[in-house]
């Protein structure tokens, strides 16, 4: 299910980016509660990417270091 949210927020983007925020929040929520880094770590950056769609600069950033701590080497 969380890969269907993904893509499908992934397309909705270009269209209404703040349908596809939602979409992308669900799908961060049902990743979490399976604790699959990876995956979280594309969700966050697909979320950034609509964020900064959306003039969110600032949340569309922290989303992004979040994505990038995830899977960067310790």
């Amino acid at each position: 299910r969380f890969q269907t949210r993904l893509v499908y927020g992934r397309e909705l983007a270009a269209l209404d980016p703040k349908a596809a925020e939602a979409v992308l929040r669900e799908a961060a929520d049902l990743i979490g509660e399976e604790e699959r880094v990876p995956e979280l770590a594309e969700v966050y950056r697909e979320l950034s990417d609509v964020l900064t769609l959306r003039g969110l600069s600032e949340e569309a950033l922290a989303y992004s270091q979040k994505a990038v701590r995830m899977v960067s080497p310790r």
